[in-house]
């Protein structure tokens, strides 16, 4: 019962992470914004969660991950109030990468810590709870933004954060157990930055595709660079000693299934609020 209870914080985050998903009509207003800036204002998010994830991820399992986990929630909740405060577009931005840092650390631990806090034969009922909460997140985040920024303004998208954040870290703080690091390793620093290029520049260039036109200068050049970069990392990840990435773990069929299957729903969900 107790490890039910350690759950929560876990899993307040799973269903109030997609809140922020219906404010851009708002800072538009304000900020007197073009549609690039707003695109930019999701887009520094977004890229910075796909750059980091798996580095957090990496960090987690070298680190005691409850203290980890609060970190994370700590520069979530002061990114969300310094993008509260900001007096235009670009320090928008700005905040939001910040924002996009505690965020890369509360998803690339999440998972982690269920299944460190319960055993295998309990793993499934409690992901299953983890992405129920998710997919209501995607349900509740834009009709809850949406009343606020309609009522209030488009800072209390941000505003909300702060309680809920410090309420989380109050229950992690109190419930979950002190979670060991499983390994101290030398980081591959190498294989980091080959993983941010590669993954920054594809993320990009399907960020900005559409915009910039499939066929353009700009979306083949990210796509090129991409490319080369993401088989350097995999094929230094194959040979080194401790890898950012386990590249093994692929050649199991149902975590590869997994993998394919939640990518594809991403997307789905992800292409309807396009």
């Amino acid at each position: 019962m107790i490890k039910w209870f350690a759950f929560l914080p876990v899993g307040l985050v799973s269903l109030w992470f997609f809140l922020m998903l219906a404010f851009s009509i708002r800072i538009a207003e304000g900020f007197h914004a073009r549609i690039s800036d707003l695109q930019w204002i999701l887009n520094a998010y977004t890229i910075t969660m796909v750059v980091l994830l798996v580095l957090a991820g990496r960090i987690g399992d070298m680190v005691r991950r409850d203290r980890y986990f609060v970190f994370g929630m700590g520069i979530f909740v002061f990114g969300s109030f310094l993008c509260a405060q900001s007096w235009n577009v670009g320090s928008l931005i700005v905040f939001r990468i910040l924002q996009a840092v505690g965020g890369a650390i509360l998803s690339g631990n999440t998972l982690a810590i269920v299944t460190e806090l319960f055993p295998p034969g309990e793993r499934g009922t409690v992901m299953g709870l983890n992405a129920i909460l998710v997919a209501s997140s995607f349900a509740l985040g834009p009709i809850i933004g949406g009343w606020l920024t309609t009522h209030l303004s488009w800072h209390w998208v941000f505003y909300i954060n702060i309680p809920v954040g410090i309420f989380s870290m109050i229950l992690s703080t109190l419930l979950l157990p002190p979670l060991g690091a499983k390994e101290r390793v030398q980081m591959d620093i190498a294989g980091t930055i080959l993983l941010a290029i590669g993954l920054g520049s594809l993320t990009l260039g399907i960020i900005e595709g559409q915009n910039w036109g499939w066929r353009s200068q700009k979306t083949l050049a990210c796509f090129a660079i991409s490319i080369p970069y993401l088989m350097t990392f995999a094929v230094r990840e194959l040979r080194c000693e401790h890898p950012l990435l386990d590249l093994s773990l692929f050649r199991i069929r149902n975590f590869l299934v997994c993998v394919l299957s939640m990518s594809i729903i991403f997307l789905g969900v992800s292409a309807d609020f396009l």
